[in-house]
């Protein structure tokens, strides 16, 4: 259970998101259940909606959904509804930092210097050489 100050706050979270969920006049079947576990793996709150021609009412649909996905009704209002079910925490592991190929090409001309950094990750070198300074192709001074 949740209490109103949490129940209010993801009232307010859930008042600019778009409807994801549509419950149609199949009434609540396998493949919503389905979808609405798809949005739940990668968000907290869905916003469904209840067609006029679903069968039953709005509390019973919303009800049977939320049993099937393990959530809390947050509010319903008119034909919409707002589910809750807390994510589960991922174990973030940190990315290793880029290294820097051992040589660094320096190129002489003109009494300026460029310098190309290449990374040593990545499938496109090409593309990750953009770091230069004072390059006369590009008109900028650094």
């Amino acid at each position: 259970m949740m209490d109103s100050k949490f129940r209010a706050k993801l009232r307010a979270d859930a008042a600019p998101l778009d409807v994801i969920l549509t419950i149609g006049k199949n009434g609540v079947t396998d493949a919503t259940i389905t979808e609405a576990l798809n949005a739940f793996s990668s968000r907290e709150l869905i916003k469904a909606r209840v067609l006029e021609t679903a069968p039953g009412d709005i509390r019973d649909c919303a009800g049977e959904v939320a049993t099937a996905v393990d959530a809390e009704i947050v509010h319903i209002i008119g034909n919409t509804f707002v589910l809750y079910k807390k994510l589960p925490e991922k174990v973030h592991v940190k990315p290793k930092p880029r290294k820097l190929v051992s040589n660094v090409k320096v190129r002489r001309g003109d009494d300026r210097r460029s310098v190309v950094r290449v990374y040593s990750r990545g499938d496109n070198a090409e593309a990750r050489k953009g770091y230069r300074q004072n390059s006369r192709k590009e008109g900028r001074k650094r």
